[in-house]
C-alpha cells in the first residue's frame, strides 16, 4: 500500500499502486499477552470492507521498536459468521 493519509483511532487509509483506497487497522499488544482485542462494531464495519482492509497485529517488545513483530492480515473477518451466534 502507499503512504498513509490520514490515521489516529481510525483505520489508516492508503492508496494501493493501481488506486484503489484500502484501509489499515493496528492493533498491539504486549509480548506474551494472550489476546487482542476487536469490538463486535469494528469487526463488523472492518468485514463489509473486504479485501480492501488489512489488520496488522503487532507484538510490543520490551527491547524496543526494532524488535517487535508484526502480523498483516488481509480481510481478517472474512470467515466470521455474525449471525451465527459467534458475538455475545
Amino acid at each position: 500500500m502507499g503512504g498513509v493519509i490520514t490515521g489516529g483511532h481510525n483505520p489508516a487509509r492508503s492508496r494501493t499502486a493501481d488506486d484503489h483506497l484500502g484501509f489499515t487497522e493496528v492493533k498491539d499488544r504486549i509480548e506474551g499477552a494472550e489476546e487482542f482485542w476487536v469490538t463486535s462494531t469494528e469487526a463488523l464495519t472492518r468485514k463489509n470492507a473486504g479485501t480492501g482492509f488489512r489488520l496488522a497485529l503487532v507484538s510490543i517488545r520490551p527491547e524496543g521498536a526494532k524488535r517487535d513483530t508484526i502480523r498483516d492480515i488481509v480481510d481478517p473477518f472474512r470467515d466470521m459468521g455474525f449471525s451465527e451466534g459467534i458475538w455475545p
